[in-house]
C-alpha cells in the first residue's frame, strides 16, 4: 500500500494543474480554472498510480479546493472497510467470502471497539491485509478501504476518522453495523471512540451473465455432497441473484483440495445439478475432482469436428460469435464458405470446403479458451486440424491460415507454442494432461463447452472472476 502524505500530494497536485492551468492557488475554487475532461481523466489516472489505488475522474471535483481535495483523499486512504460480521472468528471470515487468508491477524480485546481500532492501526501501517477484530459482541473483519472496493468486497460499513455526527452510544459493535444509520459514533463503556459510515449498496444485482459455474470445495467429497443438499434448499426458497450465489462461492474455493463445478444458465438447472450433487448422482452438469498444481493442457486439434447447430454457443459466448464473424469474411475470400451459416445451422459444409470449416470452428473455439484464461503449454494438430494448431503455434497467422486454403503461399514462422504432430510425440516430451478442442455432440454446445472447462476447474484451474456480490448463504464453519 503506498503511503503518500498531505504535502506529497499537495504539491503534486498543484504542480501537475500548473501544467495545465498556470498557477494555482489551493484555496480558489477548481471551477474557476476551466479543467476540461481529458486532462481531468489523465490527473485521475496519475493520482490513482500515486495512491495505489483507482480513482474516477468525477472524484477530483468532489471537493472545491486543492487543499479540501487533498484531505479528502487522505482520509480516504485512511478508511477502513467492514467486509463481514459474526458471533465468532470462522463465521465472520465466511460472511466476508474468504477463507484463512494471507496476511491475516486476528486481534482481540474485552471491548470489540478496541480490537476494531487496534486492528485499523494495523492495516494502515501496512503490516497485514487483512484483520479479524473479535471482541465479547463478536468478530468483524477488516480491510482497507481501497483494497476492498478493487476486490469487489461487500462493504457493511466503513471506519472513518473524518466524519462528525451525534455521540450513540452502542455496547455492541455488531449491532452498530447492521443499525442501518448513516453515520453513528460509537463509544463503549472504557470510553473507546470510532465512526462508522455506512455504504450503499449497488443498486441492483447483477444478471447471471451465459452459463455460471458453481464451484463448492472442502476435505472430502462427502461433505461437499451434505453442503450441496442445504445450498440447493437456500436456492429453491431465497432471492439471492445467481451470479451472487457463484461470486460468494468462487471466493471460499480454498475452503479444501476436493472441488464440485455445477454448470447452469438458470436456478432450475443450478437446482437439478445440486440435487444430483447432494444425491452422488451422476449428472451431465456437474464435474468433480481434486484440486492439484495441474499443468496447463497440450491443445489437440483433431479436424474431427462433427457438424451440429452450434446456435446456443453463438448467442451465449459474443468472443465466439465475434471470431466466427471475423473468419467468416476471411472464408469466404478463400473458399466459398459461409462460416456463420454452417455454424447457426449445422449445415454439412461442401466437401470441398470440409477442411475450411474445420480449420474456423476449431480456431474459434481455441480463443474462447484464451478468453477463458486457459492457455497451451504446447499443441497438436491431427488431420484436418493442423492448419488451426499452426495459427495458436504461431507458425501463421489467421489470414495466412486463409492463403493456405485459398491455394496461395503463406511463409511459415518459427512456432511460439511447442507444436506437434501426434499426441505420442507430446506425450514422450513431458506432457500428461490433454485438451480436446472437438465439442461433442450435444443438443446445448454451450453447457457442453462449460463442462469441459469445469473439469479443469475441478483439477485446480483458476476459476474465471465473474460480475457478482458476496451473499450469504448457509454457513459451514471450519472443514
Amino acid at each position: 500500500m503506498a503511503t503518500v502524505s498531505e504535502e506529497e500530494l499537495r504539491g503534486f497536485l498543484l504542480g501537475r494543474l500548473a501544467l495545465v492551468c498556470g498557477e494555482v492557488d489551493p484555496d480558489r475554487r477548481l471551477e474557476e480554472y476551466g479543467v476540461s475532461s481529458r486532462d481531468a481523466v489523465a490527473i485521475a489516472g496519475e493520482l490513482g498510480e500515486l495512491l495505489d489505488r483507482p480513482l474516477r475522474p468525477e472524484r477530483l471535483w468532489r471537493s472545491p479546493t486543492v487543499n479540501q481535495m487533498v484531505r479528502g483523499l487522505i482520509a480516504e486512504g485512511r478508511e477502513i472497510a467492514i467486509i463481514g460480521r459474526g458471533r465468532r472468528r470462522e463465521d465472520a471470515l465466511e460472511r466476508a467470502g474468504l477463507f484463512e487468508p494471507e496476511r491475516l491477524e486476528v486481534v482481540a480485546d474485552g471491548s470489540a471497539v478496541v480490537a476494531a481500532l487496534a486492528g485499523a492501526e494495523r492495516l494502515r501501517a501496512g503490516d497485514v491485509d487483512v484483520v479479524v477484530a473479535t471482541g465479547a459482541s463478536g468478530s468483524v473483519v477488516l480491510k482497507r478501504l481501497p483494497e476492498a472496493e478493487r476486490d469487489g468486497d461487500r462493504m457493511l460499513a466503513v471506519i472513518s476518522e473524518t466524519v462528525t455526527t451525534d455521540e450513540v452510544e452502542f455496547g455492541d459493535l455488531i449491532d452498530a453495523v447492521l443499525d442501518g444509520k448513516p453515520v453513528v459514533r460509537l463509544r463503549d463503556a472504557g470510553g473507546a471512540e470510532l465512526v462508522l459510515r455506512r455504504v450503499r449498496p449497488p443498486v441492483a444485482a447483477v444478471p447471471l451473465e451465459g452459463v455460471g459455474h458453481f464451484a463448492l470445495s472442502d476435505t472430502s467429497i462427502e461433505r461437499i455432497s451434505r453442503y450441496a443438499g442445504e445450498l440447493a434448499e437456500h436456492v429453491r426458497n431465497s432471492s439471492d441473484a445467481l451470479a451472487d450465489v457463484a461470486c460468494t462461492l468462487a471466493r471460499q474455493v480454498a475452503r479444501g483440495p476436493v472441488r464440485a463445478v455445477v454448470v447452469a444458465r438458470d436456478r432450475s438447472e443450478l437446482l437439478d445439478g445440486l440435487s444430483a450433487l447432494a444425491g452422488n448422482t451422476p449428472h451431465p452438469a456437474v464435474v468433480a475432482g481434486e484440486a492439484l498444481a495441474i499443468p496447463q493442457p497440450v491443445w489437440v486439434f483433431s479436424g474431427e469436428q462433427p457438424w451440429f447447430s452450434l446456435r446456443r454457443l453463438l448467442e451465449g459466448e459474443p468472443e465466439f460469435a465475434a471470431t466466427i464473424g471475423e473468419l467468416d469474411r476471411l472464408l469466404q475470400w478463400a473458399c466459398g464458405l459461409q462460416l456463420h451459416e454452417v455454424v447457426l445451422t449445422g449445415r454439412p459444409p461442401e466437401p470441398q470446403q470440409v477442411a475450411a470449416a474445420q480449420y474456423g470452428v476449431q480456431l474459434a473455439l481455441a480463443l474462447l479458451w484464451r478468453q477463458y484464461g486457459v492457455t497451451p503449454a504446447a499443441v497438436v494438430g491431427l488431420s484436418t486440424g493442423r492448419l488451426a494448431a499452426a495459427v495458436l503455434a504461431g507458425v501463421l497467422t489467421t489470414t495466412e491460415g486463409a492463403q493456405l486454403l485459398a491455394g496461395q503461399p503463406a511463409e511459415h514462422k518459427a512456432p511460439r507454442v511447442p507444436y506437434y504432430e501426434s499426441r505420442e510425440a507430446a506425450a514422450q516430451a513431458g506432457h500428461e494432461l490433454f485438451l480436446d478442442l472437438t465439442l461433442p455432440y450435444t443438443e446445448d454446445p454451450a453447457i457442453a463447452f462449460h463442462h469441459q472447462l469445469a473439469s479443469l476447474e475441478a483439477l485446480g484451474h483458476p476459476l474465471t472472476r465473474r460480475p457478482g456480490r458476496i451473499t450469504d448463504l448457509p454457513l459451514r464453519g471450519r472443514p
